[in-house]
């Protein structure tokens, strides 16, 4: 029964958010608000990846900015490139708030993927991005 509940969460969160990807994740109370530039989501024993694919050109100028305010866990953010190779990787391993920003010259045209990562985390992320 459990398993067809996350299959049934996974599907609804998708179809209200339809650029967010999610990737084999277990998930209590998951609550996502996206806008055309952010992402926020609040969650209990958040474990596995979502991510979002952005189209960006050579000489885009990428901008991110993240917020984190963990009770328990980590969750960490990973910027790759178009052949997976990681570009950026920022841990948040600190309990309670927590923040870290990326500044990255697009060097190729191609699709990048922003994963989000979480390992039994409890609390709240939030993403805002500029290009």
């Amino acid at each position: 029964m459990k398993i067809i509940n996350i299959i049934l969460l996974t599907i609804l969160i998708s179809s209200c958010a339809k650029s967010i990807s999610y990737d084999n994740i277990t998930v209590k109370n998951w609550e996502v608000e996206t806008g055309k530039d952010s992402f926020k989501s609040s969650f209990e024993d958040f474990s596995g990846d979502t991510y979002q694919n952005f189209e960006l050109a050579k000489g885009d100028k990428l901008h991110l900015n993240f917020e984190t305010n963990l009770k328990e866990g980590t969750v960490e953010f990973h910027l790759k490139d178009d052949n997976s190779n990681n570009l950026w990787t920022s841990s948040t391993k600190n309990i309670g708030e927590d923040s870290d920003t990326l500044n990255i010259l697009i060097e190729e045209t191609g699709v990048y993927k922003l994963i989000t990562r979480g390992n039994k985390a409890s609390g709240e992320f939030n993403y805002v991005f500029k290009k």
